[in-house]
């Protein structure tokens, strides 16, 4: 059961949040930053048990950028939204975490929307996926205009739910799933799946949507009647690390064997942080929540309340000691635990804390630290490099300092207002949209550029795409696409009805896709009346990094008909019916 709000943890039944202090009734509310204001000792516990409900059909999708929302854990969803999509988390493999403490969360929404929706910094990793295929009880590994079957899909759970991707060609999968009225939970076989289609069972009775990758250790949950015990198999042998009653929350490392668990207390409801490893609990920190673990595992860093202030904390493996007081916004480096905190509710003073030193002010007033490149995962936020520079929003604008506290300056103004369509982390350059220009702004050296695109008007990251040295956009009345380089005297006219187009993409830098609202799938090349149906009636469609498209079509009481484009002026071709979703899982 997860928190409605954070999504933190709870036990089954518990109505108050230990973290955020969320009433689990509410709904449809603000989330106001982690408070640790911990719920009283005679808050009643209600028991609940989901309601187990008939899968819907998928509505039609009408536009590839709505973002769509997490089922809650203890739900099964109406609609079988893309979920699946989502990378599973590799703890460990970033630098930087990122937790919001005090500030609102709209603020958060402000960082997120300015650097992140609508577009892939270049300067990150394309991360790896294989490309699967559904139908209502089967998941079929897609390579090329070949599928072949790997599973089963258990009746009211999702292929996203019972399947892990390893490297592309071999599998974790949970078979045989059922919904269990002891634990409260679903509960199947996990099975490792070979590349040479070999299946080899790990365990029983483990819980759907439990598991997690940490480098090569397998973290999962195994019911053992109403109790739970966390579990990690190594690829040989599966090992039993937490078997504890009030279990709040786990997080696992890439050490067979050694993890933070929170346990909250049955009769106050206070927390307190342990470690265990080789079977050996420590415990770290009483009425503490964890923000962050360091990439090697031996180190964590604490959020405690104290009267209504957070608090942070780092545990070395012995000892534990403090950060900072009222701290209400942080960012930690996880290989170095250096930090960059927000401190005092009143004054909201930034500092640079190199770990083991004194704190170094960089500046006051101070609305929020902003990271340059992160990935949403709840409350918790994971930065690849904070640069050269600590970027943070004041007054509405956006500054950068050294770590030295110096050279404090104003490098973009009314930053929150922007429409970002691309952000370069290798140069730092940020393109936007502004009216009917594209410019293209170094946060470090400050020099900008800018590109006006004819017959373009109160332009949106929506209405520009970067496609090789193209810009794609639509016109001010919103009834042409047009492509422009930049040198050209007349932009291209690439569709003369983009009022029936709801978005588009760039492909293979010299392409551009949409779908129309007659459900066609359409391709143009920068040329003048270059546009071609690829598809019709198209209900979702894919595209590879190698260039390769699927789409679904004829869609019809939650199924429809798989086609494959091998390249560009290739014919479509159809390789299966009775298709309920094409999916990209990562690993």
């Amino acid at each position: 059961m997860n928190c409605i709000k954070c999504e933190f943890n709870l036990v089954d039944g518990q109505d108050i949040c230990p973290r955020c202090g969320a009433s689990q009734t509410e709904t449809n509310e603000n989330v106001q930053g982690i408070s640790m204001e911990l719920p009283t000792a005679d808050s009643t516990a209600v028991e609940a048990k989901p309601e187990v409900k008939e899968k819907k059909k998928p509505v039609k999708k009408v536009k590839k950028t709505v973002k769509k929302e997490k089922p809650k854990k203890e739900e099964i969803p109406e609609e079988p939204e893309a979920v699946s999509e989502e990378a599973p988390k590799k703890e460990g493999s970033k630098n930087w975490l990122y937790a919001v403490i005090g500030i609102a969360a709209v603020a958060v929404i402000v960082v997120v929307a300015f650097f992140i929706i609508g577009y892939e910094p270049k300067g990150s990793d394309e991360e790896s996926f294989v490309m699967l295929a559904t139908t209502e009880d089967e998941i079929f590994l897609v390579d090329g205009d070949e599928l072949t079957e790997i599973a089963e899909i258990p009746e009211n759970l999702y292929a996203s739910e019972v399947i892990m991707a390893i490297d592309g060609k071999s599998f974790y999968l949970i078979a045989d799933a059922e919904y269990d009225d002891e634990s409260g939970e679903y509960l199947g076989d996990l099975v490792y799946l070979r590349s040479n289609g070999k299946e080899t069972e790990i365990e029983s009775d483990v819980v759907v949507g439990s598991q997690t990758l940490v480098e090569e250790i397998l973290w999962f949950e195994k019911a053992d009647g109403e109790d739970k015990i966390v579990c990690c198999y190594d690829g040989k042998n599966v090992t039993e690390v937490i078997e504890e009653e009030m279990l709040s929350s786990w997080q696992g490392t890439g050490k067979a064997g050694k993890a933070y668990y929170t346990l909250i207390d049955e009769d106050d409801y206070t927390t307190e942080v342990f470690m265990i490893e080789d079977d050996d609990d420590t415990s770290i920190m009483d009425e503490a929540q964890i923000v962050g673990i360091s990439s090697d595992y031996k180190k964590v860093v604490l959020v405690a309340d104290d009267d209504g202030e957070s608090i942070v904390s780092i545990f070395d493996g012995k000892d534990d000691f403090e950060v900072m007081e009222d701290v209400q916004d942080i960012l930690i480096n996880s290989k170095t635990l250096d930090m960059l905190v927000v401190a005092d509710e009143e004054d909201m003073v930034l500092y640079y804390i190199p770990y083991g030193k004194e704190p170094i002010e960089i500046d006051d007033e101070v609305e929020e630290i902003v990271p340059l490149s992160i990935s949403i995962n709840s409350y918790t936020y994971m930065v690849e490099d904070l640069g050269s520079k600590i970027y943070y929003g004041k007054d509405d604008d956006l500054y950068a300092a050294d770590f030295k506290g110096k050279d404090n300056d104003r490098v973009l103004k009314d930053y929150n207002e922007i429409s970002a369509i691309d952000f370069d982390q290798k140069t730092m350059t940020l393109v936007y949209a502004d009216d009917d220009e594209v410019i293209s702004f170094n946060l470090e050296t400050l020099k900008e550029s800018s590109v006006e695109l004819p017959d373009a008007d109160e332009l949106s990251s929506y209405d520009v795409e970067i496609v090789g040295k193209w810009y794609v956009y639509r016109t001010e009345e919103n009834k042409e696409i047009f492509a422009y380089d930049g040198g050209r005297k007349d932009p291209l006219e690439l569709s003369g009805d983009a009022d029936e187009i709801s978005s588009f993409e760039g492909y293979m830098d010299k392409y551009v896709l949409w779908v129309n609202y007659d459900s066609e799938l359409v391709v143009s090349q920068m040329k003048e009346d270059s546009d071609e149906e690829i598809g019709d009636e198209v209900y979702d469609y894919w595209v590879t990094s190698d260039g390769q498209i699927y789409f679904l079509s004829d869609y019809d009481e939650g199924e429809g008909d798989l086609y494959f484009v091998a390249s560009i002026g290739k014919d479509a071709e159809r390789i299966e019916k009775g298709i309920v979703d094409i999916i990209r899982l990562y690993y």
